[in-house]
C-alpha cells in the first residue's frame, strides 16, 4: 500500500517529472490512450476483422463508412488538446498518410487477388473523403503558420520601436 506522503514521492517525484519535461519526455509516454483504441477498432472494422455474426444482416459499404467515421473521431481525440500548430500538423500528416494508404493498398490487394473489385472501389471512394479532410487540415495548418509568422514579425517590429524610442 502506497502512502500519499511516501519517502520516494517526497524525494524524487517532483524531480523526475521536471526532468522528464526538461528532456522533452512526457510523463504519459508509452501509455495506451483512448484515441489509440478507437483507431484500432476502426482499422479492424475496415479490414474485415469484425465480430458481427453472419446472422445479422448489414451492408459492407455502411461498415466501411462507419469505420472511416470512427477513424476520424480517433484522429480528433488524439489531437484536440494540443496547441494549434502541432495539432493541425499531426492531423494533416495522419489524414494524408491514411488517404495515400487507402488509395494505393486496395489496388495492390486487388492485383494480388486478395480483394474484390467492389471493396477496392469503396475504399477508393473513402480515400477521396480522406483527401478532402486532408486538404482542410493542410489549409488550416498553412493559415496558422502564416498567422504565427505575422505575429512574430509584429513582435519584432514592436521590439525594434521600443529600442528606438529608448535611445531618443
Amino acid at each position: 500500500m502506497k502512502s500519499r506522503y511516501s519517502f520516494y514521492k517526497i524525494r524524487f517525484g517532483k524531480i523526475e517529472k521536471l526532468a522528464k519535461r526538461r528532456l522533452g519526455k512526457s510523463p504519459d509516454e508509452g501509455k495506451l490512450k483512448f484515441a489509440d483504441i478507437v483507431m484500432f477498432i476502426a482499422t479492424c472494422l475496415l479490414f474485415g476483422i469484425h465480430y458481427i455474426p453472419d446472422s445479422v444482416q448489414y451492408n459492407r459499404e455502411i461498415e466501411i463508412l462507419i469505420a472511416v467515421g470512427i477513424f476520424c473521431i480517433g484522429i480528433f481525440l488524439a489531437s484536440y488538446r494540443m496547441a494549434p500548430r502541432p495539432c493541425w500538423a499531426k492531423a494533416s500528416a495522419a489524414t494524408g498518410t491514411i488517404a495515400v494508404v487507402w488509395s494505393v493498398l486496395p489496388w495492390i490487394l486487388l492485383w494480388a487477388d486478395e480483394m474484390d473489385v467492389e471493396i477496392a472501389q469503396n475504399l477508393t471512394i473513402c480515400s477521396s473523403i480522406m483527401w478532402v479532410i486532408f486538404l482542410g487540415c493542410f489549409l488550416r495548418l498553412r493559415y496558422i503558420r502564416r498567422r504565427s509568422r505575422e505575429e512574430i514579425a509584429m513582435m519584432r517590429l514592436r521590439e525594434k520601436r521600443r529600442r528606438k524610442a529608448q535611445y531618443l
